[in-house]
Order: C-alpha cells, then structure tokens, then sequence
C-alpha cells in the first residue's frame, strides 16, 4: 500500500510521465482496491483543504503510510460499499478538533498579543530641579510599584515640558498594572503629538492595549489599524499588518 500512496501522490501532483499516467489510470480501471486506495486519499485531502491548514497535511501523510487499511467489501446490486473511507473521515475529524483547539489559542487576542508584544525598557531619569516627579515615576515604575508609578506620572501637568514623555509613561505604567484600558488614553496623547520619538511608538502601544483590553470590535481599535496597517512609512506598518492577518484569520 505505501508503494501504491506514493504512485497515487505522483498521480496528482502531476509529476508522473505521459506513458505512467496512462498506465497509473489503467490500474485504476482494473484494480478495485487502488481505486478504493484513491477514494479514500481523495477524500481526506478535500477534508484537509477545507478543514485544516496546510501543515496538517504531512500528518496525515505520515498516517497513511503507518497504517494499511483495508476496505471491507460486500457486493450489494454490484456495488461495493467501503467502511475504510468512514475510518479515514473519523480520524480527520479527531485531528480537526485538536488541531482547532490549538489554533484558536494562537489566534486569541491573548495568543497574537504574546507574538507582538514587547515590554517597553523605561530609561533611568536623573533628578533634576525640573523632572523630580518624572524621575521618581520612572524609579516606582523600575520597581514594579506601578500604582506609585501612576500617581507621579499623573501629576505632571499639560504645560510641562516632559507632559507628552509623562503620558508615554503613564501608559506604560497602566499597561503593566493590568489596566490596558487606561492605558489607551495616555498613548493616544502622545501619538498624536509631535514626539518624533515617542508618537509611532505610543501608536504601536495603544493598539496592542486595545488588543489587550479586549477592544478589537470598537471603532476607535479599527480606525488605530486601518490607519497604521495602510500607513506604509509607520515604524509598526508590518506588525500592524500581521495582527490585522491574525484577526481575519478562519481559526479567530
């Protein structure tokens, strides 16, 4: 039977010659178990182009060519009725669950957020006479105390210089306080600043926070997307992209 797969195999991906193709469907015409052989591939390469993705597919190759089943016959008004194929579909359907359950957790906001994310390394700030609350945000924030953290970021005004560096922090600060929600408004304020350095970035943040707060379906996530994915010349158009793919994906 392996011998009989592989001859099949070459049979449809067409790399047999003209002189064994024709021979390959006499044998077909004359051998009522490679044709069986035939009805079953067929069938379970169909399941697996609607079904599953595409690496599945050598599992099942592997499984053919471990396992030989054969049909049980009974003649019945001429017709041969096989309980081989029903084996083949119950064992597709088998790797059909499993398979999908593994690709709805990689496909989960929690799954696509676990591939993209990156925490953000805080820059050690001296103190100064003008950034003491920015640099004792950024010290509560290095040691993990984030609602301390949250407080000084908070208290720098809209006229201070260091505002929009405040708000990137406190955005980061929320986001590590498990309040991605919070975390959406700050980094809106810096992306749309004129912070060179900071306004792609915050963009890139306040996506991710959406993803993270479960947000994907508002308007406001969407337009985020739209806007970076079709944005060619965003540092984060790529990535964008690839949650965009992730979210339309069938195993969503």
């Amino acid at each position: 039977m392996e011998k009989a797969y592989e001859k099949i195999e070459a049979y449809l991906d067409g790399s047999l010659n003209e002189a064994e193709r024709i021979a390959f469907e006499k044998a077909l015409e004359a051998d009522d178990e490679l044709a069986a052989a035939m009805d079953r591939h067929l069938m379970a390469n169909d399941a697996i182009e609607v079904l599953i993705a595409d690496n599945l597919r050598a599992e099942l190759k592997t499984m053919a060519a471990d396992t030989k089943i054969k049909p049980i016959a009974e003649k019945r008004g001429g017709l041969r009725h096989y309980l081989a194929p029903l084996a083949i579909a119950a064992s597709v359907a088998l790797m059909v669950g499993v398979f999908g359950f593994l690709q709805k957790g990689k496909y989960s906001n929690d799954g696509i957020l676990s591939r993209h994310y990156t925490a953000y390394e805080m820059p050690t700030v001296r103190s100064g006479n003008n950034n003491q609350a920015l640099a004792e945000g950024v010290r509560a924030f290095q040691s993990k105390d984030y609602s301390k953290a949250i407080e000084y970021f908070k208290g720098i005004p809209v006229e201070d210089p260091l505002y929009t560096k405040a708000q990137f922090y406190l955005g980061q600060a929320y986001y590590q306080n498990e309040q991605a929600a919070e975390a959406i408004v700050p980094f809106g304020v810096v992306a749309q600043s004129d912070d060179l350095e900071l306004s792609e970035k915050a963009d890139w943040y306040a996506l991710l926070a959406g993803l993270a707060s479960n947000q994907v379906e508002k308007a406001s996530f969407q337009n985020r997307l739209e806007r970076i994915t079709t944005d060619t010349g965003h540092s984060y158009h790529g990535q964008a992209k690839e949650i965009q793919a992730d979210l339309e994906s069938f195993w969503r």
